[in-house]
C-alpha cells in the first residue's frame, strides 16, 4: 500500500467512520475527534507531498484521495460564504478531554502488550517503561490506561492476530501494532489537556 492510502485508510477513513455513527445517533461534534480528523487530513496531505510519494520529477505517485478533497473543499467553501463550518465551531469548543477511538486502541493495545510481556510472549522486561516511552506518558497515564483499558482484548490470549503461528512470529506482530498504535495516538490521538489537569500525561 502506498504512503498515501495507509494514511487514508487507517487514518482519515477510521475517523470519518466514527463520526459518521455519532452523527447517526443524534450526537454532537466531539472537538476531540473533530481535532483527529483534521489530523488525519493533515497526515494525508503530508504523505502525498512526501519524498515517497514523489517522482525524481516531482510528479505524484498516488493521487490524492477524492474524499480528503471533497472534505476539505466543503469547509472552506463555508468559510467563503461567510459562514463558520461546524467543524471548525467544535474544534474551538473546550471541555473535559474525551477518550476517542483512537485513544481507546491505543491504551488496549499497550496493555495487551505488557501482559503479554508478563506471560513471556514478548520478550521485555520492562514494559511499562516501553510504553510509557513509545506513547509520551507520565507513570500516572500509564496506571490510568491499565484501569480504563478493555480488560477481555488486553488478554494475550484474545490476540487474534498470527494465531496459529509460531511465538516467535506472533512476538514480532505484537510489537508492529504497539508501534502503530503509538504513532495513531501521536498523530490523532493524544488529548489536549488544560493547563495543570489531573489527567494531564
Amino acid at each position: 500500500m502506498s504512503v498515501v492510502g495507509a494514511a487514508y485508510d487507517e487514518l482519515f477513513c477510521e475517523v470519518r467512520m466514527e463520526r459518521a455513527e455519532r452523527c447517526a445517533r443524534g450526537e454532537v461534534m466531539d472537538p476531540a475527534l473533530e481535532r483527529e480528523q483534521w489530523a488525519a487530513v493533515l497526515a494525508v496531505l503530508q504523505a502525498y507531498t512526501s519524498q515517497e510519494n514523489l517522482t525524481q520529477q516531482r510528479e505524484p505517485v498516488s493521487a490524492f484521495p477524492v474524499e480528503v478533497a471533497d472534505f476539505i473543499g466543503m469547509a472552506l467553501e463555508e468559510l467563503l460564504s461567510g459562514r463558520m463550518p461546524e467543524t471548525f465551531k467544535a474544534l474551538g469548543r473546550s471541555g473535559a478531554p474525551t477518550y476517542s477511538r483512537i485513544v481507546r486502541s491505543a491504551i488496549d493495545t499497550a496493555v495487551l502488550y505488557a501482559n503479554a510481556a508478563r506471560v513471556g510472549l514478548v520478550i521485555d522486561h520492562a514494559p511499562a517503561k516501553t510504553v510509557q516511552a513509545l506513547f509520551n506518558i507520565s507513570e500516572r497515564t500509564w496506571k490510568d490506561w491499565r484501569s480504563k483499558a478493555n480488560q477481555e482484548r488486553a488478554k494475550p490470549e484474545n490476540f487474534r492476530v498470527g494465531q496459529g503461528l509460531e511465538d516467535a512470529r506472533r512476538s514480532a506482530l505484537l510489537v508492529r501494532a504497539l508501534h502503530r498504535a503509538a504513532r495513531e495516538y501521536e498523530i490523532l490521538g493524544r488529548p489536549d489537556y488544560p493547563q495543570g489537569g489531573a489527567n494531564k500525561p
